[in-house]
């Protein structure tokens, strides 16, 4: 296997599963926010805030088609193992399938609305502070959170994440175990 995606809505715990395959598994650890789209807002002189970010990679998609950012993605990743966190739309998920065909793995996080709004809370950005239930569930209707849920109908595999980073973990590894063993009987 060369690349397991991991799809989720925000905070569900998608680059703490993924930090924790680069940390365990060796997987090089990719994804649209740190290779793609934080650069390109730097050469724009532009914050890296979550709405810079929605707006520059809708204006890409509508520009340049759905995939793109899998698109770009694609030289880093097709050499090696790894794990890229942050897919979003179907289109990306078929590119890798297309690009990687066996070799590739859709993995979603699942985590509850309120599981997740109590992780934003106790992060306590700037952004953040003060944010009530009602603000976040409203961020989830941005274009690159209502497709979220279309995607993980398309994983093969999911992990529930609504405890600690521990048991997180503890899936992890059954998963990749049974991730292995079904690729090995392909």
């Amino acid at each position: 296997m060369k690349l397991i995606a991991v799809t989720g809505h925000r905070l569900s715990g998608k680059s703490l599963f993924a930090s924790y395959l680069h940390r365990k598994y060796g997987f090089v650890l990719l994804d649209f926010t740190h290779n793609v789209l934080s650069p390109m807002l730097r050469k724009q002189g532009k914050k890296t805030t979550r709405e810079n970010l929605v707006e520059l990679a809708m204006s890409l998609r509508k520009e340049h088609g759905t995939d793109i950012l899998a698109r770009k993605l694609w030289d880093k990743a097709s050499h090696g193992k790894h794990v890229i966190s942050g897919i979003r739309f179907p289109e990306e998920v078929r590119y890798f399938q297309k690009m990687f065909g066996k070799d590739f793995v859709l993995i979603a996080i699942e985590c509850s609305p309120r599981t997740r709004y109590e992780r934003i809370s106790r992060k306590r950005t700037k952004e953040q502070k003060g944010m009530t239930y009602e603000q976040f569930m409203g961020k989830e209707n941005f274009p690159t959170e209502k497709i979220i849920s279309e995607t993980t109908k398309l994983a093969e595999f999911s992990v529930k994440n609504e405890g600690k980073k521990k048991d997180l973990y503890e899936q992890t590894d059954k998963l990749m175990e049974r991730i292995y063993i079904n690729k090995a009987r392909k």
